[in-house]
């Protein structure tokens, strides 16, 4: 996978990050913060350096959302697709070593689970957050609306889970089965 692409990846993760940190800034600081009259040539001076944050930040996170999955999950799904870790890792190894469009698919795959980790475990502080700041607000129905809300942010977390767990299983028999296939030839 090209270097673009993991760039992408870690700022898609970076800005799930934002926004809680964000949310978490406002519901600390929000009474006395006051924003100023930007014009547009602060705002895209100011893009490039945000980017760059937004992309360590995002680092951070898929590391913490790495090492809080294998924690709280294992690595229960491919040890039940390969048995142990050194299985898995020659399987990978010979993939990458004898095909490069099977290696391209996988770092799409792995891409995409990394997507899916780093938002499953960010999705809580946004729910978090957003809740905080929906109690502090103005809305009238504060409390039928922040359930609604919930509600919403709960189908989320499970739905990002599903896709994460499922995407993993599909993703560990694909490099097991090309893995079969190819190695005797």
């Amino acid at each position: 996978m090209g270097m673009t692409n993991v760039f992408v990846e870690l700022v898609i993760i970076g800005i799930g990050a934002s926004i809680w940190i964000i949310e978490a800034f406002l519901v600390f600081f929000g009474s006395v913060l006051s924003i100023p009259n930007v014009n547009e040539e602060i705002i895209i001076i100011f893009s490039f350096p945000t980017i760059a944050i937004v992309y360590v930040i995002g680092i951070v996170l898929d590391r913490i959302s790495d090492n809080l999955a294998t924690r709280l999950w294992g690595n229960k799904c491919r040890n039940e697709v390969f048995g142990d870790e050194q299985n898995y890792y020659k399987a990978i190894t010979f993939l990458e070593m004898k095909s490069e469009r099977i290696t391209i698919k996988l770092e799409y795959a792995k891409s995409r689970i990394r997507i899916l980790r780093g938002w499953l475990f960010q999705i809580p502080l946004i729910q978090l957050f957003t809740s905080i700041l929906l109690l502090k607000s103005i809305i009238v129905n504060k409390i039928s609306f922040i359930l609604l809300i919930n509600s919403v942010f709960f189908l989320l977390i499970f739905i990002f889970w599903f896709a994460w767990i499922k995407t993993q299983e599909t993703t560990f028999k694909a490099i097991k089965n090309q893995y079969d296939i190819i190695k005797d030839y």
